[in-house]
């Protein structure tokens, strides 16, 4: 799973491949294949359960790697509006400045241009953690205070809310499913396989043609599935444009 995109399409297209072959050879041109061609009676449902429990299993790793993308993107379109609602708040409360503006803007423009790229190796960008402690020093001074003690509160409430979406969204970056899971995944895959070639002694190529029609569906599948492993990495990352659209919000000056 922490092989490049193309690496670990091409690793998954090639075990499937593999196996194929590697099936196929066995039941027609191995030397087993007399003691394999003894199979020819075995009831297809038997190799049913098989393939049931792939297909459940994959659809509990699918359901569980894609939460974490929808968890991933709420918690940046809400890290953006929190930023939004500081400079909102203390415009409404007349104490909106060009310095806190510069702040916000520091600190989203750093995480989009310094932290995404580093997230998709499951890093943080130390220029965005800078940008937020001085976030967090600018909202902490007495003058936010001529607002009320309520403003300069609220303000810290949400400045300290963007600091917790942060090291969450971070969190989630090094996140990855348990290895465990997609090794049952891949097992339950070459046991389905297994059971289609013994269910497809008598004939060649229907046996080639079944084998070949469930590899790629496992391929198609569980490379969707893998393409979408980790929320922030390339090509199905998680947008920063909620956090791009800071910049766009909060006025330069």
């Amino acid at each position: 799973m922490s092989l490049p995109v193309w690496a670990l399409l091409s690793t998954l297209a090639l075990f499937y491949l593999t196996t194929t072959g590697l099936l196929y050879w066995a039941s027609f041109h191995g030397p087993s294949r007399t003691w394999i061609a003894g199979f020819r009676d075995v009831e297809g449902p038997v190799f049913g359960a098989a393939a049931l429990l792939f297909a459940m299993l994959t659809g509990f790793v699918a359901s569980d790697v894609w939460q974490r993308n929808d968890t991933a993107g709420r918690m940046v379109a809400s890290e953006a509006e929190a930023l939004v609602a500081l400079q909102d708040l203390a415009r409404a409360a007349g104490v909106d400045n060009a310095a806190l503006h510069a702040r916000i803007r520091d600190y989203a423009g750093l995480v989009v241009s310094e932290e995404w790229p580093s997230m998709a190796a499951g890093r943080a960008a130390p220029q965005a953690e800078q940008a937020l402690q001085a976030l967090l020093h600018e909202a902490l001074d007495a003058r936010y205070a001529a607002g009320g003690p309520l403003v300069q509160r609220t303000m810290l409430d949400q400045v300290l809310k963007v600091r917790s979406l942060r090291a969450a969204r971070l969190v989630i970056s090094g996140e990855r499913t348990n290895e465990l899971k997609w090794g049952a995944v891949i097992a339950l895959s070459v046991l389905t396989q297994i059971g289609i070639a013994l269910m497809h002694l008598e004939k060649r190529l229907p046996q080639l043609a079944a084998l070949t029609i469930f590899s790629v569906a496992a391929f198609i599948g569980l490379g969707m599935v893998a393409l979408q492993e980790s929320p922030f990495e390339y090509p199905l990352q998680v947008s920063a444009e909620p956090i791009g659209q800071v910049l766009q919000i909060v006025p330069d000056g």
